[in-house]
């Protein structure tokens, strides 16, 4: 109410039970006779002190009316107990401004606070002893009881429940410390976490609001926080798309419950990193694909040596294969693999890819065709049928970037004094300036900066030798204002880090990929082809051509062992290219 309502509203009340008292009638015998006589006795008062009735009468006896009412309602229907609400609110309004909420949320609060004490308080309950069930039951009728009270409709009721729910939510953790019940631990746990990871407190609050809805969620169904699957909270955010996020358009939808996921499974592997957990196969096709495809990752690894990104590939080829194969995967059915089963998977996994992708395909196909005729799993080898696409050398002329548009991407950068615009340029001149490769710029560490001897020390990152390259003034000063204005405060030794949280080093080298579009954006480049780490590769292969530099020296500054490797980045020249070519005879 406004603070003129509220004086209006005592001004009519303090009469009123004085007329009571000097009556003798008891607030709960009024009635409306009483109310009536009052208002006469009031009317003739105004007459006196005015000489005139008021101006609007049926104004003036309408207020006066639903002051009085208002009065001996609440008196009726709480007795004492209306003390009792009211020093409750207090402390909780009293509570509410340490937070520094703003008024109309506080009064928001304190309007629904109001209408749980009051159920609470008619079921012989008190708000330190309730439990989870009861505020349960309390959520599905509460909708009804408060329109009950209302002579209008609803805007929204999903918005009504969800306000609600953060009310009652907050007034059981200001009395009982916590809410829900045993809820605290990983909820501080997280923020904690978060805040380690240095997320900003908006990105907590945002973080601690899902979790917390997301806890919930499991506790209304006896789920357990470390078992909870992929399928509950997938199930949890279908729940929230369905009643929480109707009106929302589709494509916002999709960016919430996506975000949603995100911040569920950060939780999640905060309890469990590698969360989640692999579900098992419900049916025996499902078991017997599981075990050949944990058998072909054994024999890769155990046998073959490979690496985990080639394992990973491997894998999800042979996965793909067997999801294609259906009901016939299966111990007495796979036997009878043919040719022209072959046949049909490349034909249908085929169309939409690149020639190097196809190749890669039939060579993820060949091998796991010769694991299963190791295996005993099929009678003959299969592998020698499938044949893939021949690559060519030399098939395509690569693209670089020019001078002029590293130059004005450099430009563009340094203009940019924030701390990512900062970090951007020190890669951007560690790429310009000696070609390096994404993922040796992504793993270099603060103790391969010699800065005595002017050194730089670069892990190659396909043979493993390291090279030491000069440390040039422009790189090194680039270099130095990064780690003094821009590189957070951390142990970790990476010198190039996040700037947004989580905190910690550059994922990979694949993640370059999207600040250099993002640079190229603010200089308005447009290019075709190559637009990653390797165009300022072959650019800079190019630049140090053109000033006579040997192709041996090209090659040590770029890491490669042999001639013939730099020699597929000098292939770009073609100017010097045009220069030695010959001319095509005539008729």
């Amino acid at each position: 109410m406004r603070p003129s309502t509220i004086a209006f509203y005592l001004g009519v009340a303090r009469p009123f039970l004085s007329y009571l008292q000097r009556r003798r009638i008891p607030h709960d015998k009024a009635t409306n006779d009483t109310i009536e006589a009052f208002v006469q006795t009031r009317l003739k008062r105004f007459r006196r002190r005015h000489g005139r009735p008021p101006r609007n009468f049926i104004h003036w006896r309408c207020e006066y009316t639903k002051a009085l009412h208002r009065l001996l309602n609440g008196m009726r229907a709480e007795g004492l107990s209306r003390l009792a609400v009211d020093e409750r609110i207090s402390r909780f309004q009293i509570y509410l401004v340490k937070q520094r909420l703003e008024r109309r949320y506080i009064r928001v609060h304190l309007h629904h606070a109001r209408h749980f004490i009051r159920y609470i308080d008619r079921r012989g309950k008190t708000l330190e002893d309730i439990q989870w069930i009861e505020v349960t039951r309390y959520f599905r009728i509460a909708l009804r009881l408060y329109q009950k009270e209302r002579t209008k409709p609803l805007r929204s009721r999903e918005h009504w429940r969800e306000i609600h729910r953060r009310v009652v939510h907050r007034i059981l953790s200001f009395i009982q410390g916590e809410w829900p019940p045993g809820s605290s631990r990983h909820l501080q746990a997280f923020k904690t976490h978060l805040e380690q990871q240095k997320f900003s407190p908006v990105h907590v609050c945002t973080h601690l609001s899902a979790t917390r809805h997301f806890l919930d969620y499991l506790r209304g169904r006896g789920i357990d926080v470390g078992k909870a699957s992929i399928r509950d909270m997938e199930a949890f955010i279908e729940s929230k798309r369905m009643h929480g996020w109707k009106r929302i358009a589709s494509m916002r939808e999709a960016k919430r419950s996506s975000r949603c996921a995100a911040l569920i499974r950060r939780f999640m592997r905060m309890i469990d990193p590698g969360w989640p957990p692999p579900e098992e196969p419900a049916t025996g096709a499902e078991r017997f694909r599981r075990k050949v495809h944990d058998g072909y990752i054994r024999w890769l690894g155990d046998i073959h040596g490979f690496s985990k990104p080639t394992l990973l590939k491997n894998g999800d080829a042979a996965e793909r294969f067997l999801d294609w194969l259906g009901d016939r995967a299966n111990s007495n059915t796979l036997g009878s693999l043919s040719v022209s089963d072959i046949d049909a998977y490349l034909a249908w996994r085929m169309p939409g890819l690149r020639r190097a992708t196809r190749r890669g395909v039939c060579q993820c196909l060949r091998s796991f065709l010769r694991y299963l005729h190791a295996e005993g799993w099929i009678c003959r080898d299969l592998s020698v049928a499938v044949t893939g696409p021949p690559l060519y050398a030399f098939a395509e002329i690569p693209r670089a970037f020019t001078g002029k548009q590293i130059q004005k991407i450099l430009d563009a950068t340094r203009r940019d004094k924030s701390p990512t615009g900062i970090r951007d340029y020190a890669i951007l001149m560690l790429l310009a300036t000696y070609g390096i490769r994404a993922g040796e710029i992504v793993r270099l560490r603060l103790e391969d900066i010699d800065w005595p001897g002017d050194r730089l020390r670069i892990r190659q990152s396909k043979t493993g030798i390291e090279s030491h390259l000069p440390l040039v003034p422009p790189v090194g000063q680039a270099i130095l204002d990064y780690l003094h204005h821009s590189r957070p405060i951390t142990n970790r030794r990476e010198v190039f880090l996040r700037i947004r949280a989580p905190e910690g080093p550059l994922s990979r080298g694949a993640s370059l990929v999207s600040m250099i579009g993002r640079r190229l954006k603010q200089a308005g480049i447009e290019t075709n082809g190559r637009r990653g780490t390797h165009a300022f590769r072959f650019a800079r292969a190019i630049s140090l051509l053109h000033a006579a530099v040997p192709v041996k020296s090209i090659g040590d500054l770029l890491g490669h062992q042999s001639e013939e490797s730099t020699g597929i980045y000098l292939r770009v020249a073609e100017d010097d290219l045009r220069a030695v070519s010959l001319e095509v005879p005539q008729r």
